[in-house]
């Protein structure tokens, strides 16, 4: 289950703020006491060229500015024993637990990402440029790690570290011929992304081994 709302405010054409907010109820981790998680949103963009005496040649700027969560629960049968149903022995029905340890005390992963841009557009929107930066965290990651198999188990649910993914985005747009039946657009697009482990938390151990 969930309930989601959202609200979003202009003014003058010139300043614009969105704000959400989403609560999430999963039953995968109804079990675990974690079952409730909250994630947030707000975003905002500047209309400046609107405001300021610009340029001749400046057609349009805008800044943009947003900060976001993400939940995600777990899949079905993570948290608690359950059993399956094999070939019945006679008239016997046979039942046999899985080789997958739950974990009663699993959390639900939450993203949080910071992004940051411009958009730039000059000579009559002849010339654009659109810059892009984000940060991107995120925390509890769900995995399923290998154990021994002395245990009675193959492998075993757990919590683990602290991923950013991290990167940048421009884009340049131009006409290249224009009449006016007739417009050639071309655009040049470039990105840069890197990942990067920050941390194994408590599990970390579990992790390596």
């Amino acid at each position: 289950n969930s309930l989601f709302a959202s609200l979003t405010m202009g003014y003058q054409d010139i300043l614009y703020l969105t704000v959400s907010g989403r609560n999430d109820w999963a039953s995968t981790l109804f079990q675990t006491g974690n079952y409730s998680y909250f994630y947030p949103s707000v975003s905002g963009s500047f209309i400046f060229s609107d405001l300021i005496s610009s340029p001749s040649f400046l057609t349009f700027g805008k800044l943009r500015l947003s900060f976001a969560q993400v939940g995600n629960d777990a899949d079905p049968y993570a948290v608690s024993q359950y059993y399956n149903y094999v070939t019945s022995f006679g008239s016997y029905p046979l039942q046999t637990t899985p080789d997958f340890l739950f974990n009663p005390d699993l959390k639900p992963e939450l993203t949080t990402e910071v992004e940051t841009g411009l958009d730039l557009r000059f000579l009559k929107d002849r010339l654009g440029l659109n810059v892009t930066y984000y940060n991107r965290n995120t925390i509890n990651q769900i995995w399923n790690i290998n154990i021994p198999s002395e245990t009675g188990y193959r492998q075993k649910v757990v919590n683990g570290g602290e991923i950013q993914n991290q990167g940048v985005e421009l884009s340049l747009s131009f006409d290249v011929f224009q009449t006016d039946n007739f417009q050639w657009r071309s655009q040049v697009n470039f990105s840069r992304n890197r990942n990067k482990v920050l941390n194994l938390n408590s599990t970390s151990d579990e992790v390596g081994g």
